[in-house]
């Protein structure tokens, strides 16, 4: 049974003072394990404070997780989980890094207070999405200092942990329009549909490797970045023959050519927003 308190303070042994008063045994910060922020309180206030006052205390674990809630964090901590461990074990063991979700940085108190420390990236963290009786890692949300800002896609978060060296990514879907090579006939049917069909392919990303280079000077700020991918294949629907060796390095193509396209809009849309939680600034601090 997990029991919960509430109580309004300005720091948190405030709060520890006063909650101690309503339960029936001692409370403690030595087992915290996962602290949750709203989103409205992270884009309003921010949550440096917080964060710092928790990390000076000797007591709190520097591996507690911290992560952003969409509405409010009382209706997670509330919440009824059926078939699942007691709350705490539940957003511990959620929030703990897997190859299915690694499109997200998952962030500790150590983590958020070295990144918000850091001249040469910004912070991003999990945020979850409370549904029915299941809280989901749903994207990732980003840092200008200690206030949240935005967010990054699933699909964004694999490319930014590709670009912060992460050797394995979680499986990637690319769709295209169906190719005409292997079989006209099928594909004249598909058209005449109002809704044409497409060909999906799945990629199980065994290696990634990104390198992130400075090659301009201090008045004109360049940067070259590689980005290297090992996959297998491990879903396809559509009519190309991938036995033919032509037709597979067509379709290589194409997901290279694809996965170039979104990187470059990501990191457009990085720029413009003023953020970087792929670290790209450090290949600067380096050189310069």
């Amino acid at each position: 049974m997990t029991q919960s308190y509430s109580t309004v303070s300005t720091v948190a042994s405030e709060a520890m003072v006063s909650l101690s008063t309503m339960a029936e045994r001692m409370m403690s910060l030595s087992q915290l394990r996962v602290i949750l922020f709203s989103e409205e309180y992270a884009r309003k206030v921010g949550i440096s404070k917080a964060i710092l006052d928790l990390s000076r205390n000797p007591i709190v674990g520097e591996n507690v997780f911290v992560a952003i809630v969409k509405g409010k964090t009382e209706d997670v901590i509330r919440g009824n989980y059926q078939h699942k461990p007691e709350l705490n074990t539940y957003l511990n063991y959620l929030l703990r890094p897997r190859v299915e979700t690694a499109f997200s940085s998952f962030t500790t108190i150590k983590d958020f207070v070295f990144m918000l420390t850091c001249e040469c990236g910004d912070p991003n963290m999990p945020y979850l999405v409370k549904e029915k009786d299941d809280v989901i890692v749903s994207r990732v949300a980003l840092f200008r200092r200690d206030k949240m800002i935005d967010f990054l896609s699933q699909r964004e978060g694999k490319m930014v942990q590709a670009m912060l060296g992460k050797k394995r990514l979680p499986r990637m879907s690319f769709e295209f329009a169906n190719s005409s090579e292997s079989n006209p006939q099928a594909v004249n049917q598909i058209e005449s549909k109002k809704e044409r069909k497409k060909e999906q392919v799945v990629l199980d990303f065994v290696w990634a490797k990104g390198k992130v280079r400075s090659r301009g000077s201090d008045a004109n700020p360049q940067l070259h970045i590689k980005l290297e991918m090992r996959a297998t294949l491990v879903g396809y629907t559509g009519n190309r023959d991938l036995k033919n060796e032509r037709e597979f390095e067509d379709l290589r193509k194409k997901i290279q050519e694809q996965i170039k396209r979104e990187a470059i809009a990501m990191l457009m849309r990085m720029q413009k927003t003023g953020v970087d939680p792929a670290q790209l600034e450090e290949s600067f601090r380096q050189k310069h």
